[in-house]
């Protein structure tokens, strides 16, 4: 898989972001040809059911750009649908991996307290259980490449390349990976 986004969208619509969905296929498909030119090769796409996945745009934009697009499947939090949805929906299983997501959002310390937080986990033994994400979901975010232009980088001071390749590399392709039941 490569260098792995573990938490973004591509698409998504909720009545909770009114008019700053992402929507457009050509803006996806900068953003995934901006992400493969840093080195990027894969970028998990975790909008959920009933949120606008829109699976045969995800295809033909993996297809196009080079960039292998993972459709995870699952609920969001219930503000995010009506009451039909998610009784028709049911309940999924949650894995066993932990994923930090939204750098530079203005509303988070993501930015300033992630290498900290990350290099106790890895020091506690749990470096192989951790996936780092863009979760670039609304127009004030700073976009997919920010993970591999900003933020790898400020992660390799504090945890080393090889802690970080991990997070964006093998642990992605292990966590996603399933064989045949």
């Amino acid at each position: 898989m490569g260098i792995c986004d573990a938490h973004d969208q591509l698409f998504l619509h909720s009545p909770m972001l009114p008019g700053q969905e992402p929507a457009d296929p050509d803006a996806a498909a900068g953003r995934l040809r901006e992400f493969r030119a840093l080195g990027g090769r894969a970028v998990v796409q975790w909008t959920p059911y009933g949120m606008g996945r829109r699976p045969a745009d995800l295809a033909a934009l993996s297809r196009a750009e080079r960039v292998h697009v993972v459709a995870a499947t699952g609920l969001h939090q219930a503000a995010h649908y009506d009451r039909a949805t998610l009784r028709s929906a049911g309940e999924d299983p949650a894995g066993a991996y932990l994923a930090f997501d939204g750098p530079s959002r203005v509303h988070h310390a993501t930015d300033w307290r992630l290498p900290g937080q990350l290099a106790v986990l890895a020091v506690a033994g749990f470096g192989d259980r951790l996936l780092l994400g863009g979760d670039t979901t609304v127009p004030e975010t700073p976009g997919m490449a920010y993970l591999l232009r900003r933020l790898r980088p400020r992660l390799e001071v504090t945890l080393g390349e090889r802690m970080v390749e991990r997070m964006l590399v093998a642990n992605p392709a292990r966590a996603l990976s399933f064989g045949a039941p």
